[in-house]
């Protein structure tokens, strides 16, 4: 079903603002987009494997995060 989406905005912001205060936070997610807006170190796990480490910056350029992350097939 999902939360509500200023729900949702208002959560992602505690997140953050717990995070800002030096707290490292492991944040499963199924929203990709707006876990890779707070996200430092994107990390993708498949069946108890890491598939993709990537800094965020980077994450866009490289086909296997954008793979893992936000469902776009790559050759």
């Amino acid at each position: 079903m999902g939360l509500a989406p200023i729900a949702a905005q208002r959560i992602l912001q505690v997140i953050r603002d717990i995070n800002r205060a030096g707290v490292t936070v492991l944040l499963v997610e199924q929203n990709a987009r707006s876990a890779l807006a707070l996200a430092a170190a994107p990390m993708s796990w498949k069946a108890g494997r890491s598939r993709s480490r990537e800094k965020r910056a980077l994450c866009s350029q490289t086909p296997a995060c954008r793979e893992a992350y936000l469902g776009e097939v790559t050759g």
